[in-house]
C-alpha cells in the first residue's frame, strides 16, 4: 500500500512486460478476462486470415477470435469462430466447469454455416459461444428478433445461467416477446434483457425503453443480490422509462432484484450533454462506479465543466438508492473515453480509457497520437496521479472488462495497438493494421515477506530510485531487518520532489494443518493422485523433488511434502501408499469415434458381478457406474474391492461428421429451403450443380448456402469441392415442390 504526499505521476506504475497478438490483418480486443489458472483471456473480433499469432483460418469477414496466455502473457492457444459475413465480439463470461461464454452479434443471414449452427431470427442476432477450457465449441445459440439486435455483456447468474444484455431494434418476434419501445422513430432500439440457462435455452427476455434510443451496455451484480442495468438513453420519461431526460443523451441506471423485480431507476447527465455510459464497477466500500464519457458543462448531476471535448465522467453513487455520492470530470482539451474501473483495496479507483491529448488532468508524458490513460482516484474522488501508456502510434482502450488486478499493485491492461515497436511496446505488429495488446504495470512499493516464522529475520526493502529513505523504526537506508510482526512505514523522495509514503504489514506464521489428499492404496499399473494444495502457500517440495501442488505416483511408498509460506516459513505433511494386487479382467468397450454434438454413456461392470464393497472411481472423480461422455478424452474407471483393483480405461474421440441433404423442399418456410450442408470444415467451397441431363444450372467458388430456394423441382447432381484441400463430395439431390 502507498499514501501520495505530493503528484508525483514519474513514479505510479513501471511496466513488467507487454504482449502482442495478431494476425496479417486488423485484430480488436473487446474484452479480457483473468483465467482461473493465472493466466487471461482476450476476446475480439478479427479480420485476419491464418498467420502469425493466428492459427486457424477466416470463416468470413469479421470473425469471433480469442488469445488465452498464461500469467505471462505468453500465448497457449487461439480460437476463431464465426459464419460468412461480420461476427462482432463484445461479451466475455467464465462458466461454472471451467469453461467460457463468449457472446456479440452476427450478420450472418445463411446458417447453418461455418460455427454457427442455427438461421438468422432477421437482421443481426445476439450469437452465444459455449467454449470448454481448451476453447473447443460445445454449443452455439443465436437469439433475436426480426431486425438489428446487439448485445454487449454476459453475466453469470447464481443458478448456474446467465443474463445477456444489449440493444434490441426489434418488434416482438424470433426470442423477443415484448414489442419495441420506439415507436415513434422505429430502429432505434431499446434496452434488452435476456435470461438463458446453462446450455442456452432461453427462459424469459424483457425490454425497456422510451421513443428514442436506449442501449444497455453492462449487468452488474449488486452487494444485495440484485443487478444493475445501465447503458445510454437518449429517451423522455415514457415506455418503461420513468427516469427524466437530462441532457442529449444520459446515463441510464435500471436496479432490479434478486428477483428481477424493478426496485428504481435513474439518470445521470447534464443541459445539453452527450454522456456515454461504458462500463460499472463496484468499489471496496460497496459503492458503485459509472463510467464513461460526457461533453457537457455542469448542471443536473454533473458538477464540473467540460474539459474541452470529450472528457471522463465518473459517477459514484450508492447501488442500494442510486443516490450520487460525487462526480469526478477528468480529462484534457482533446477527446477522452474512459472504458473500465477498478475498486482499489482500502478504498479509491483506477480508471482507464484513451486520451489524445495533454493539459487540464491530463499531466502524464505522452507515448503517441492516442494513449491509453490511467487516472487514479482517493475514495472521495478526488485526483490522486495520472499516467499514460502505449507506443508512437495509436493505443486505444478495449470497450469494458480490459483492466484486471493480479497482485499486490500490479495491474493489466488490454488494447488495440497500432504502434511498432516505442515507447511500451517491445514487439513488432503481426500485420499490416492493428493488434491486441496486453501490458502488466506495478507500482512501486516495499518489497519482503509478509509473514515472520517464530524467532526468524526477514528483510523489507524499499522501492529504487528513492533520493532518501525514511522508515517508522528510524532507519535512513534502503532496506532494513526485522524481527518483530507489525506495521512498517516508509517515506520516500523521488527525483523532482515527490514524496511517497509506503506501508507494509509483516503478520506472524501460524501453522496451518497440512493434509494430502488422494488414495492410499494403489493398483497394479495405475496412477495415484496426491494433493497438497493448501491455502496461501508459496511453494511446494515433495519427497520425490517435485515442486508442484500435487503429484501423480505409480509406486507403493512412504510420500512426504513440505509446504512453504512466505521464503522462509513451512509445515510439513505424510501419506503412505499401498500397493493391491490387480482384479480379474473386464470388458470396458472398444475405443470409440463419434460425430461431433453426440455423446456416450461409459458403463462399468454391474454391481452384481463385483465383490460386496467394491467401489467405482471414474476419471473425473465422480463414483456411480457410469459416466456420459460429451468431449474428448482418455476415460478410465477404478475398481477397488477390499482385496484387489483394477483399472480400466477408453480413449474416446469426436470428429465432424458432414450432413448432405437428398431432399430439399423450397415452399418460403424458411424450413430446408435451401441445400445447406451441415458440418463444413471451413471453406472456401467450390459448388457445381446439374441436371440430370448433364446442364450446369448453378455454379460458385465459394458456396455458403444459398442455391435451392429458386431451384424448379426435379433431381439433381451436385459436386462439391473444398478449394485448397481437394476434398470432394457428389451426389443426387431432389427439389419437391
Amino acid at each position: 500500500m502507498w499514501l501520495l504526499a505530493a503528484p508525483a505521476w514519474a513514479q505510479t506504475f513501471t511496466k513488467k512486460w507487454d504482449r502482442t497478438y495478431g494476425g496479417p490483418s486488423g485484430d480488436d480486443v473487446s474484452v479480457m478476462l483473468r483465467t482461473a489458472d493465472g493466466g487471461f483471456l482476450l476476446a475480439g473480433s478479427s479480420l485476419s486470415w491464418s498467420g502469425f499469432d493466428r492459427t486457424e483460418p477466416s470463416r468470413g469477414q469479421f470473425d469471433y477470435w480469442l488469445v488465452k496466455t498464461d500469467s505471462l502473457g505468453v500465448k497457449q492457444w487461439d480460437k476463431a469462430l464465426g459464419g460468412v459475413t461480420d461476427d462482432d465480439l463484445t461479451a466475455l463470461a467464465a462458466t461454472p466447469d471451467g469453461g467460457f461464454l463468449v457472446g456479440g452479434h452476427t450478420d450472418t443471414r445463411y446458417a447453418p454455416f461455418g460455427d454457427i449452427s442455427e438461421a438468422s431470427r432477421g437482421e443481426d442476432d445476439f450469437w452465444v459461444v459455449k467454449l470448454n477450457a481448451r476453447g473447443d465449441k460445445v454449443w452455439d445459440h443465436r437469439y433475436g428478433g426480426r431486425h438489428d439486435d446487439y448485445l454487449t455483456d454476459i453475466l453469470p447468474t447464481p443458478d448456474g445461467g446467465f443474463l445477456l444484455t444489449g440493444l434490441s431494434n426489434s418488434p416482438s418476434s424470433g426470442e423477443k416477446t415484448t414489442a419495441s419501445f420506439d415507436n415513434v422513430v422505429p430502429g432505434r432500439g431499446d434496452y434488452w434483457v435476456v435470461k438463458i440457462d446453462a446450455s442456452g435455452r432461453r427462459l424469459w427476455d424483457r425490454s425497456y425503453g422510451g421513443p428514442q434510443e436506449d442501449a444497455s451496455v453492462r449487468l452488474l451484480a449488486t452487494p444485495d443480490g440484485g443487478y444493475l442495468l445501465g447503458g445510454t438513453s437518449s429517451s423522455p420519461a415514457s415506455g418503461t422509462k420513468t427516469a427524466p431526460l437530462r441532457g442529449q443523451r444520459d446515463y441510464w441506471l435500471i436496479k432490479f432484484d434478486a428477483g428481477f423485480a424493478q426496485q428504481w431507476q435513474a439518470t445521470y447527465g447534464a443541459p445539453g450533454a452527450d454522456s456515454g455510459l461504458a462500463n460499472l464497477s463496484l468499489g471496496a466500500d460497496g459503492s458503485a462506479l459509472l463510467v464513461g464519457r460526457s461533453n457537457g458543462n455542469r448542471g443536473g448531476n454533473k458538477s464540473e465543466d467540460s474539459r474541452g471535448g470529450l472528457d471522463y465522467w465518473l459517477v459514484n453513487i450508492n447501488p442500494a438508492t442510486g443516490a450520487v455520492n460525487w462526480d469526478r470530470t477528468v480529462g484534457s482539451p482533446s477527446d477522452d473515453y474512459a472504458t473500465a474501473a477498478l475498486g482499489l483495496p482500502g478504498g479509491g479507483w483506477l480508471v482507464s480509457g484513451s486520451n489524445r491529448g495533454a493539459g487540464r488532468e491530463s499531466t502524464a508524458p505522452r507515448r503517441g497520437a492516442s494513449d491509453m490513460w490511467l487516472v487514479r482516484l482517493r475514495a472521495d474522488g478526488q485526483l490522486q496521479d495520472n499516467y499514460c501508456v502505449g507506443g508512437s502510434g495509436d493505443e486505444l482502450a478495449g470497450r469494458t472488462g480490459t483492466l484486471a488486478a493480479v497482485g499486490a499493485g500490479e495491474y493489466v491492461l488490454a488494447a488495440r495497438s497500432y504502434s511498432e515497436v516505442s515507447g511500451d511496446k517491445s514487439e513488432p505488429t503481426r500485420g499490416n493494421s492493428f493488434d491486441m495488446w496486453l501490458i502488466r504495470l506495478g507500482l512501486p512499493q516495499i518489497s519482503g515477506d509478509a509473514l515472520l516464522c517464530h524467532g526468524a529475520t526477514t528483510v523489507l526493502r524499499g522501492p529504487a530510485g528513492a533520493t532518501t529513505y525514511r522508515w517508522s523504526t528510524g532507519a535512513t537506508t534502503a532496506s532494513i531487518s526485522v524481527t518483530q510482526p507489525g506495521l512498517y512505514t516508509l517515506t520516500c523522495t523521488f527525483p523532482g520532489g515527490a514524496v511517497v509514503t509506503f506501508q507494509h504489514t509483516v503478520q506472524p506464521f501460524i501453522t496451518p494443518p497440512i493434509r494430502i489428499r488422494g488414495d492410499s492404496l494403489l493398483c497394479a499399473d495405475g496412477v495415484v493422485q496426491l494433493d497438497a494444495t493448501t491455502p496461501n502457500a508459496t511453494g511446494y517440495r515433495w519427497s520425490t523433488g517435485a515442486t508442484t501442488p500435487a503429484i501423480a505416483v505409480s509406486q507403493p511408498g512412504q510420500y512426504s511434502v513440505q509446504v512453504y509460506f512466505g521464503s522462509t516459513c513451512r509445515a510439513a505433511a505424510a501419506q503412505r501408499v499401498r500397493l493391491l494386487p490387480r482384479g480379474p479382467a473386464f470388458g470396458f468397450g472398444p475405443d470409440t469415434t463419434l460425430c461431433e454434438g453426440g455423446s456416450l454413456l461409459l458403463r462399468g461392470p454391474a454391481a452384481g458381478a463385483l465383490p460386496p464393497g467394491t467401489t467405482y472411481r471414474w476419471s473425473d472423480g465422480s463414483t456411480q457406474a457410469t459416466l456420459p461422455v460429451s468431449e474428448p478424452g482418455l476415460y478410465t474407471l477404478q475398481l477397488t474391492a477390499p482385496d484387489w483393483c483394477q483399472q480400466l480405461s477408453r480413449r474416446v474421440d469426436f470428429r465432424a461428421c458432414i450432413v448432405i441433404p437428398n431432399i430439399i423442399t423450397p415452399n418460403g418456410d424458411d424450413l430446408n429451403d435451401r441445400f445447406v450442408v451441415r458440418g463444413l470444415p471451413a471453406g472456401p467451397w467450390e459448388l457445381q450443380v446439374f441436371t440430370r441431363w448433364g446442364q450446369q444450372v448453378y455454379h460458385t467458388n465459394d458456396y455458403t448456402g444459398q442455391w435451392g430456394s429458386g431451384a424448379a423441382a426435379g433431381v439433381y447432381f451436385y459436386r462439391l469441392r473444398h478449394s485448397t484441400s481437394g476434398a470432394l463430395y457428389k451426389g443426387w439431390v431432389e427439389v419437391v415442390r
